[in-house]
């Protein structure tokens, strides 16, 4: 007796908490045009005369069809006010129950308004799985027919929109009736709590079944004016796999003859993007153009890959672009908040695995994201890149099952000082002025291995060296008056010959020596004395081709005279010339 009293106190509690709701009036549409399924319903609710207040509404999603395969929930009542709602498995009726928090609660034998928008993926299958290259694709959808509620319902109705009016197969449930590329079920009357019949639509549909498998999308902002976009895309065909081979031939040929086949994929972007780039594996894509956008304010970006996408095949890529900050980031002091969209438009797209990663300018602090839907992953961490430090805030937000329904504006609030914008600028002069103070001190410091030299040590070798060059120059000098006072006399005495000028030679070798062991006292020192030495070699050589020509003269006679005498006035010119330079060096250099 005793839990008999129980349970009916807790029945009875239960329902002061949840009232004696009924569904006075259904109308269900769902959208099967694109390869997601929208679900758009408008109920209202009454309050049964006599019962307390209501404070919450529950919607139940079937397992069997839809609830494992949702994306995206919202509910709004009739001011258009989002609802909140907690979700649970109901195991008795295989279905996953969201109890929905009303704004006010339901006073007895009143109505509210409910808006539920839902999406869910992966629920048009592909029948047959298999098509070839020019066939047309068929998909089938599996629902009830009758919207699913714990309440009484008195009157509903669906309405299914397809992508095409050929329809294969539908089930019939009276009074129901196809027209066109619609499907209508109902009205149906007091419909109980539970209540489900199996609906099935086979039908054609060649909208392009992409699935985007993993999307990161990565924001850099500067606040110096930069806001760098970048995506990497990897995606897929989702619909029915291509059988046999592709022919390039046919589908160049006729590309509407593969309606199932993806040809251009498309992004709509800003209308003030700058720098568009776009790349895949091995380079640049090969065909895109810019298409007016669906608002004045936007564009359509048009991608042609390297080739159509069949069902089941793979291909990624990535874009990029600039945009100015202004239009996006806003402050008051030192609080800045970037407004930006969570996702990037696609069209009706279906990512399973999306990435957005907003990159704050280092020194950024204290951020905070406002995303008006729930679900999704925040992280927080450090992104480095050139002229970093400390490295660069980064906001990481991640979320599965995406669809268009998900772009919609958030916001990111972050603490930056202005005074931090010098960070770089102050980097790079640092950077330059201590690589300037680097060279300064490496071309003065001495990173030879040999030890110090002793200067004292150096200017006494240097002095002896002089010293012997200046005597060897000396004798040079006497020899040289010597030989050539001599005239033609001497052309062919055997002190010309075997004499003069070996003395002459034993003295030049005699500063060339000295030219070596100049070498280990200094290296312009050296220099300034192997071109001393090289001034007297020329001298000596020029008299030598002298003395050789008068002696040839004195013996070939009279007949060669003419010529004799005009090779000697040339070589007469060139000791001249010779004698000068090598004055020049012995007064300036020797006497220094």
């Amino acid at each position: 007796m005793r839990s008999i009293a129980l349970i009916t106190l807790l029945l009875s509690i239960l329902s002061l908490s949840r009232g004696d709701l009924v569904n006075t009036k259904v109308k269900r549409t769902i959208d099967l045009a694109t390869q997601l399924a929208r679900h758009e319903i408008s109920l209202t609710a009454e309050n049964s005369a006599g019962s307390a207040p209501a404070q919450h509404y529950t919607l139940i999603l079937q397992n069997k069809y839809l609830s494992s395969h949702l994306c995206f929930l919202s509910v709004k009542d009739e001011q258009g006010n989002s609802l909140s709602y907690d979700e649970s498995e109901d195991v008795a009726n295989n279905s996953t129950q969201y109890k929905i928090k009303l704004a006010t609660p339901l006073e007895a034998g009143k109505t509210t308004n409910l808006k539920i928008s839902a999406v869910y993926s992966h629920v048009l299958i592909p029948y047959p799985t298999h098509i070839s290259q020019a066939e047309r694709q068929l998909v089938r959808y599996f629902d009830n027919i009758y919207f699913f509620s714990p309440y009484t319902t008195n009157s509903q109705k669906t309405t299914v929109k397809l992508a095409s009016t050929s329809v294969e197969k539908f089930t019939p449930q009276k009074p129901s009736k196809h027209s066109g590329d619609t499907i209508t079920y109902g009205n149906y009357e007091d419909v109980k709590p539970y209540t489900h019949a199996e609906m099935m639509i086979h039908y054609e549909n060649n909208f392009p079944f992409l699935t985007y498998t993993k999307v990161i999308k990565a924001m850099e902002i500067s606040h110096w004016g930069g806001f760098a976009v970048e995506q990497h895309l990897d995606f897929r065909h989702a619909g029915a796999v291509l059988s046999g081979q592709f022919s390039r031939w046919d589908f160049q040929r006729n590309p509407g003859a593969s309606p199932a086949a993806i040809h251009v994929i498309n992004e709509v972007l800003p209308r003030e993007v700058e720098e568009v780039y776009y790349r895949d594996d091995i380079g640049n894509i090969s065909t895109s153009t810019f298409a007016a956008g669906p608002t004045g304010n936007s564009l359509v970006f048009q991608i042609t890959p390297r080739f159509p996408l069949f069902g089941g095949w793979k291909n990624n890529f990535y874009t990029g672009y600039n945009l100015p900050l202004h239009k996006y980031l806003s402050h008051s002091g030192d609080h800045f908040v970037l407004k930006i969209n969570f996702a990037s438009d696609l069209g009706n797209f279906y990512i399973e695995d999306y990435t957005l990663k907003v990159i704050l300018p280092e020194g950024a602090t204290n951020a905070r994201v406002e995303i008006p839907f729930k679900g999704y992953e925040e992280t927080h961490g450090r992104h480095y890149t050139y002229l970093d430090t400390t490295g660069r805030y980064a906001v990481i937000l991640r979320l599965r099952d995406v669809v268009a329904e998900h772009n919609i504006p958030i916001q990111i609030h972050y603490q930056y000082s202005t005074t931090s914008m010098l960070h770089e600028p102050l980097l790079v002069t640092v950077g330059f002025l201590a690589f300037f103070m680097v060279i300064m001190f490496g071309v003065r410091c001495n990173l030879s291995l040999r030890p110090p030299v002793d200067k004292s040590k150096v200017q006494q070798k240097q002095r002896e060296i002089l010293a012997a060059v200046s005597a060897a120059s000396k004798k040079l000098e006497t020899n040289f008056t010597t030989i050539t006072g001599l005239g033609e006399s001497s052309v062919d005495s055997a002190s010309y010959k075997r004499g003069k000028p070996t003395t002459t030679q034993e003295l030049l070798t005699q500063i060339s020596h000295q030219v070596d062991s100049a070498v280990q006292v200094g290296e312009t020192f050296a220099e300034e004395l192997k071109d001393f030495y090289q001034a007297q070699q020329d001298k000596f050589n020029v008299q030598s081709e002298l003395h050789e020509l008068l002696f040839e003269a004195k013996t070939a006679g009279k007949n060669k005279k003419a010529k004799f005498d005009s090779d000697k006035k040339e070589l007469e010119n060139r000791l001249k010339l010779a004698v000068q330079a090598a004055q020049k060096y012995t007064t300036e250099w020797l006497s220094s």
